[in-house]
Protein backbone atom coordinates (compact mmCIF):
# COMPACT_ATOMS: atom_id res chain seq x y z
CA UNK A 1 0.00 0.00 0.00
CA UNK A 2 1.28 3.42 -0.84
CA UNK A 3 -0.30 6.69 0.22
CA UNK A 4 0.43 9.46 -2.26
CA UNK A 5 -0.08 13.12 -1.39
CA UNK A 6 -1.33 15.25 -4.28
CA UNK A 7 -2.70 18.79 -4.33
CA UNK A 8 -6.22 17.36 -4.11
CA UNK A 9 -5.36 15.29 -1.02
CA UNK A 10 -4.16 11.79 -0.24
CA UNK A 11 -4.65 8.90 -2.65
CA UNK A 12 -4.15 5.17 -2.25
CA UNK A 13 -2.00 3.55 -4.91
CA UNK A 14 -2.17 -0.23 -5.09
CA UNK A 15 -0.36 -2.46 -7.56
CA UNK A 16 -2.47 -5.14 -9.22
CA UNK A 17 -0.95 -8.61 -8.72
CA UNK A 18 0.84 -9.96 -11.78
CA UNK A 19 -1.43 -13.00 -12.19
CA UNK A 20 -4.60 -10.89 -12.66
CA UNK A 21 -3.23 -7.81 -14.46
CA UNK A 22 -4.21 -8.99 -17.91
CA UNK A 23 -7.70 -9.92 -16.74
CA UNK A 24 -8.31 -6.50 -15.21
CA UNK A 25 -6.28 -4.69 -17.87
CA UNK A 26 -4.65 -2.56 -15.17
CA UNK A 27 -1.24 -2.38 -13.55
CA UNK A 28 -2.37 -0.35 -10.56
CA UNK A 29 -5.47 0.98 -8.88
CA UNK A 30 -5.79 4.51 -7.49
CA UNK A 31 -8.42 5.75 -5.04
CA UNK A 32 -8.85 9.25 -3.66
CA UNK A 33 -9.05 9.20 0.14
CA UNK A 34 -10.76 12.63 0.11
CA UNK A 35 -8.68 14.13 2.91
CA UNK A 36 -5.55 16.19 3.47
CA UNK A 37 -5.06 14.81 6.99
CA UNK A 38 -2.38 12.09 7.05
CA UNK A 39 -3.84 10.22 10.05
CA UNK A 40 -7.32 10.06 8.50
CA UNK A 41 -5.74 9.04 5.18
CA UNK A 42 -4.00 6.10 6.89
CA UNK A 43 -7.27 4.84 8.36
CA UNK A 44 -9.19 5.24 5.11
CA UNK A 45 -6.31 3.73 3.16
CA UNK A 46 -6.44 0.60 5.33
CA UNK A 47 -10.19 0.21 4.71
CA UNK A 48 -9.86 0.54 0.94
CA UNK A 49 -6.70 -1.59 0.89
CA UNK A 50 -8.67 -4.35 2.61
CA UNK A 51 -11.55 -4.06 0.15
CA UNK A 52 -9.09 -4.16 -2.75
CA UNK A 53 -7.37 -7.26 -1.34
CA UNK A 54 -10.74 -9.03 -1.11
CA UNK A 55 -11.48 -7.96 -4.69
CA UNK A 56 -8.17 -9.46 -5.90
CA UNK A 57 -8.95 -12.72 -4.07
CA UNK A 58 -12.38 -12.98 -5.71
CA UNK A 59 -10.93 -12.33 -9.18
CA UNK A 60 -8.12 -14.81 -8.57
CA UNK A 61 -10.58 -17.48 -7.35
CA UNK A 62 -12.74 -16.94 -10.42
CA UNK A 63 -9.78 -17.49 -12.72
CA UNK A 64 -8.65 -20.64 -10.88
CA UNK A 65 -11.63 -22.49 -12.29
CA UNK A 66 -9.91 -22.37 -15.69
CA UNK A 67 -7.06 -24.64 -16.68
CA UNK A 68 -4.57 -22.55 -18.58
CA UNK A 69 -0.87 -22.30 -19.26
CA UNK A 70 -0.57 -18.57 -19.86
CA UNK A 71 -2.53 -15.37 -19.32
CA UNK A 72 -3.36 -15.14 -23.03
CA UNK A 73 -4.90 -18.63 -22.92
CA UNK A 74 -6.94 -17.60 -19.88
CA UNK A 75 -8.23 -14.51 -21.66
CA UNK A 76 -9.23 -16.57 -24.69
CA UNK A 77 -10.98 -19.14 -22.46
CA UNK A 78 -12.84 -16.36 -20.64
CA UNK A 79 -14.14 -14.96 -23.88
CA UNK A 80 -17.70 -16.16 -23.34
CA UNK A 81 -20.26 -13.48 -22.59
CA UNK A 82 -21.23 -15.16 -19.32
CA UNK A 83 -17.64 -14.97 -18.01
CA UNK A 84 -17.36 -11.35 -19.03
CA UNK A 85 -20.63 -10.58 -17.25
CA UNK A 86 -19.41 -12.30 -14.10
CA UNK A 87 -16.14 -10.39 -14.14
CA UNK A 88 -18.03 -7.15 -14.81
CA UNK A 89 -20.32 -7.84 -11.82
CA UNK A 90 -17.31 -8.53 -9.58
CA UNK A 91 -15.72 -5.23 -10.63
CA UNK A 92 -19.01 -3.36 -10.18
CA UNK A 93 -19.45 -4.84 -6.69
CA UNK A 94 -15.94 -3.80 -5.71
CA UNK A 95 -16.43 -0.26 -7.02
CA UNK A 96 -19.78 -0.01 -5.25
CA UNK A 97 -18.17 -1.14 -1.98
CA UNK A 98 -15.45 1.52 -2.29
CA UNK A 99 -18.08 4.19 -3.05
CA UNK A 100 -20.02 3.06 0.03
CA UNK A 101 -16.89 3.44 2.18
CA UNK A 102 -16.34 6.94 0.81
CA UNK A 103 -19.99 7.83 1.48
CA UNK A 104 -19.55 6.71 5.08
CA UNK A 105 -16.48 8.96 5.37
CA UNK A 106 -18.47 11.95 4.07
CA UNK A 107 -21.32 11.15 6.48
CA UNK A 108 -18.91 11.05 9.42
CA UNK A 109 -17.40 14.38 8.38
CA UNK A 110 -20.88 15.89 8.05
CA UNK A 111 -21.84 14.68 11.53
CA UNK A 112 -18.61 16.12 12.90
CA UNK A 113 -19.32 19.52 11.32
CA UNK A 114 -22.89 19.50 12.66
CA UNK A 115 -21.57 18.88 16.17
CA UNK A 116 -19.10 21.75 15.77
CA UNK A 117 -21.93 24.02 14.59
CA UNK A 118 -23.97 23.11 17.69
CA UNK A 119 -20.92 23.90 19.85
CA UNK A 120 -20.55 27.23 18.07
CA UNK A 121 -24.21 28.07 18.62
CA UNK A 122 -23.89 27.34 22.36
CA UNK A 123 -20.77 29.51 22.55
CA UNK A 124 -22.52 32.32 20.66
CA UNK A 125 -25.50 32.15 23.05
CA UNK A 126 -23.15 32.29 26.03
CA UNK A 127 -21.12 35.23 24.73
CA UNK A 128 -24.31 37.12 23.85
CA UNK A 129 -25.67 36.57 27.36
CA UNK A 130 -22.41 37.65 28.97
CA UNK A 131 -22.19 40.73 26.77
CA UNK A 132 -25.81 41.57 27.56
CA UNK A 133 -25.28 41.30 31.33
CA UNK A 134 -21.89 43.02 31.34
CA UNK A 135 -23.23 46.63 31.33
CA UNK A 136 -25.69 45.72 34.09
CA UNK A 137 -22.94 44.23 36.21
CA UNK A 138 -20.71 47.25 35.67
CA UNK A 139 -23.60 49.56 36.57
CA UNK A 140 -24.27 47.59 39.77
CA UNK A 141 -20.61 47.69 40.74
CA UNK A 142 -20.38 51.41 40.01
CA UNK A 143 -23.58 52.14 41.91
CA UNK A 144 -22.47 50.04 44.88
CA UNK A 145 -19.19 51.99 45.02
CA UNK A 146 -21.00 55.33 45.02
CA UNK A 147 -23.89 54.40 47.37
CA UNK A 148 -22.94 52.65 50.57
CA UNK A 149 -26.57 51.93 51.54
CA UNK A 150 -27.34 50.07 48.24
CA UNK A 151 -28.77 46.52 48.60
CA UNK A 152 -26.44 44.63 46.25
CA UNK A 153 -27.75 41.25 47.44
CA UNK A 154 -30.99 41.60 45.43
CA UNK A 155 -29.14 42.60 42.26
CA UNK A 156 -26.70 39.73 42.61
CA UNK A 157 -29.57 37.27 43.09
CA UNK A 158 -31.07 38.43 39.78
CA UNK A 159 -27.74 37.98 38.03
CA UNK A 160 -27.36 34.56 39.64
CA UNK A 161 -30.70 33.51 38.10
CA UNK A 162 -29.57 34.74 34.68
CA UNK A 163 -26.32 32.79 34.93
CA UNK A 164 -28.24 29.68 36.00
CA UNK A 165 -30.19 29.93 32.75
CA UNK A 166 -26.94 30.37 30.83
CA UNK A 167 -25.41 27.25 32.37
CA UNK A 168 -28.30 25.21 30.94
CA UNK A 169 -27.49 26.55 27.47
CA UNK A 170 -23.78 25.86 27.76
CA UNK A 171 -24.05 22.30 29.02
CA UNK A 172 -22.93 19.98 26.17
CA UNK A 173 -25.55 17.56 24.88
CA UNK A 174 -25.31 13.95 25.90
CA UNK A 175 -23.55 11.79 23.34
CA UNK A 176 -25.64 9.30 21.44
CA UNK A 177 -24.47 5.71 21.52
CA UNK A 178 -24.32 5.19 17.74
CA UNK A 179 -21.89 2.53 16.65
CA UNK A 180 -19.46 3.53 13.95
CA UNK A 181 -20.71 2.55 10.48
CA UNK A 182 -17.19 1.31 9.74
CA UNK A 183 -17.09 -1.28 12.50
CA UNK A 184 -19.52 -3.75 10.99
CA UNK A 185 -18.81 -5.04 7.50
Amino acid sequence: MKLVRLDSGYHLRRWVPLDIRKILAKNEIWHSLETNNSEIAKLRGCDIFSATSKFFIVVRNMTKSYIYHSASELISEMSSDNDKKILSKIIDTYELHVRELKSQYRLQEGEHYLERMADYQRLKTLTDAVEKSKPELEAVLEYSKNNKDFNAYKSFEQMKEQFAQISGWVKPPEKKENPSPLCCY
